[in-house]
């Protein structure tokens, strides 16, 4: 049998640390080199580094035992301390997905108003292995720290994080433009020690890839880029994944929200059903009544620019929404991008835009903070104040429709994860989460 593995990847990478992954093909490579607190499969937890946790809801506390013997790739330990400075680090560079830990207690003020008044409410109990989080709200923090993006990482003896050193079944081997090697980690625990080497490559061809894996070329392919009209022809594994299709847009195209919704869905639902989801509101458990508009033209200037993820079926998408823009008497000019000049983009002076985000939770509190950026400034302090008011009775219903009145953003779709994998394989699957694992 072979030593290595080949998975496949629909886009270029960038080698970043897990809380700092950009675009879903870094995300998938630091889900290799990286293992979470907690796995997550079919809504199961389990956890190769967690001994045992509690939730008091006296003290407001979060307790997390972890298993002694643990260690990095460099053959350094794994303790309380490392996940201790992982997550400081996050809350005090306010890193991208930092605000998922506001539910700690002295970290709101510290993200969003850049106030050090007191105590941050992680408590680093080293003599127990142990980790001590107090909460200002309660929070599913199997659910949360079962994201890469919380994975323990190494820091030096200068209290800076080392980017080739990881906890993960592997660690960095070689990189080159389209392709990454990773090598097993003799450091991490792991039962597959056939697997010497994994190896990510690059591939856009849409199709080429299904002709690699039936001549044994490839071992995974690409679980966000699969033709839609094969996806009943082959067999695949298929399952919803957690990254959302939003369409960003400038504010004079709010009152197009709902026949852009009607018309994108009508078309998901007769062309892409089988590789995308259409939403119906700005929270999975409120679905929102998008009622019907008479469409007056009074955009100006008449000439407008988009721009967009350029990989299927985003193209898609987007060609629709141009045909019904174009009807209405304006000059489209399309711009598609790969995923690291989309990234670098100041999405502000494009009129619309479509992105896709990886959505760490579905927690309505999460998703709430997640919109705000999408709010004009004037906007928020009566959006706080609907966040601020509504009880669990409302069920974000108020604050939905605030949304969909305010928002500069609409959500279209979710995708699915749909990849085929080699039999020998049998273990491999990718968690709830969107993390690779075996």
């Amino acid at each position: 049998m072979k030593n290595y593995i080949n998975i496949l990847l629909d886009a270029e990478f960038e080698l970043s640390f897990p809380f700092e992954c950009k675009d879903f093909s870094s995300r998938c490579i630091a889900s290799m080199l990286y293992e979470p607190l907690f796995n997550k499969k079919d809504g199961v937890y389990s956890s190769n580094y967690i001994k045992n946790h509690y939730l008091n809801t006296k003290d407001h506390s979060i307790t997390l035992e972890l298993f002694d013997g643990l260690f990095f790739s460099n053959g350094q330990k794994l303790t309380s301390t490392s996940i201790y400075k992982t997550l400081l680090y996050q809350i005090m560079n306010r890193t991208m997905f930092s605000y998922y830990l506001d539910f700690i207690e002295g970290v709101p003020s510290i993200l969003y108003d850049d106030i050090h008044h007191g105590d941050i409410g992680i408590i680093d109990i080293v003599d127990k292995n142990m980790l001590k989080i107090v909460y200002n709200r309660q929070v599913d923090y199997c659910d949360l720290f079962s994201n890469v993006e919380f994975s323990p990482v190494y820091f030096n003896e200068n209290n800076y994080p080392e980017l080739h050193v990881s906890n993960g079944k592997f660690k960095i081997f070689k990189i080159k433009e389209y392709q990454i090697t990773l090598e097993r980690n003799g450091y991490c625990l792991n039962k597959y020690e056939n697997i010497k080497y994994v190896n990510f490559i690059v591939n856009k061809n849409l199709y080429y890839p299904i002709e690699l894996y039936r001549k044994g070329n490839v071992d995974v392919t690409s679980c966000t880029y699969f033709p839609n009209e094969l996806v009943a022809h082959e067999k695949v594994i298929n399952k919803e994944s957690n990254i959302f299709f939003i369409l960003g847009m400038k504010k004079e195209f709010v009152i197009f929200k709902s026949a852009f919704k009607k018309l994108l869905t009508d078309y998901i639902n007769k062309n892409l059903l089988n590789i995308l989801s259409p939403l119906n509101g700005y929270f999975f458990d409120n679905d929102l009544e998008y009622k019907e508009c008479h469409i007056v033209n009074n955009i100006s200037p008449k000439e407008i620019n988009i721009a967009y993820l350029d990989y299927y079926p985003n193209e898609h998408i987007i060609f629709v929404l141009c045909d019904f823009l174009s009807n209405l008497g304006l000059k489209i000019n399309l711009h598609g991008f790969d995923i690291h000049t989309y990234c670098k983009i100041d999405k502000s002076k494009y009129d619309i835009y479509l992105t896709l985000s990886v959505l760490l939770t579905e927690n309505n509190y999460d998703l709430s903070i997640f919109y705000m950026s999408y709010l004009d400034s004037k906007d928020i302090e009566q959006y706080l104040k609907i966040l601020n008011s509504e009880g669990p009775e409302d069920d974000y219903k108020n604050q939905s429709e605030y949304l969909l009145s305010h928002a500069l953003c609409l959500p279209i779709c979710r995708g699915r994860f749909i990849y085929m994998k080699s039999s020998h394989l049998k273990n491999f699957y990718i968690s709830d989460k969107g993390v690779y694992n075996f």
